[in-house]
């Protein structure tokens, strides 16, 4: 009778341990992919092992560098005329609730933080026409920290279309 107890009891220790693993297994970032989305940077994200209904925000870092073109005004036609601007890119911070399995799917922004240039002449117009994110941090900032490093040397560049 004891031992039917014990292995009942045990039984039920290792189910509940079981059902728990999503919330108590460490956070970890999975399926981070970078896209440029007009002259912003779209991070798509994927994190598990958070707790389940907790609330959690993200925000980012990273470097940018924008090649503005000078464009007629009248005519809408490209000009040589080329100008290449690096700074500092402004998160955009997102915030998100784990679902019931303790995972969490978002996203977040990165955008240019630099005053638009103005080096084209009279009758000319500044046109933003490439840009080129170094990202370098994903950051789920509610307690404990979790932090996703882009590799090294990651450049995610696109073509912005003139309007």
């Amino acid at each position: 009778m004891r031992r039917g107890i014990l292995l009942s009891f045990a039984t039920l220790l290792l189910l509940s341990v079981g059902f728990q693993t999503p919330a108590s297994a460490a956070a970890s970032f999975h399926n981070v992919r970078a896209t440029t989305e007009g002259q912003a940077l779209l991070v798509n994200f994927v994190e598990r092992g958070v707790v389940p209904g907790q609330n959690y925000a993200y925000t980012g870092s990273g470097t940018v560098s924008e090649t503005f073109q000078c464009y007629r005004s009248r005519t809408f036609t490209p000009l040589p005329r080329r100008l290449t601007v690096n700074g500092q890119a402004s998160p955009d911070v997102r915030a998100y609730t784990a679902d019931a399995n303790g995972v969490v799917r978002g996203f977040i922004y990165l955008w240019p933080d630099f005053s638009w240039p103005d080096f084209c002449h009279g009758q000319q117009s500044v046109v933003a026409i490439e840009v080129c994110y170094h990202p370098a941090t994903l950051i789920d900032f509610v307690e404990p920290f979790d932090v996703y490093w882009f590799a090294e040397g990651t450049q995610v560049c696109g073509a912005v279309e003139p309007d």
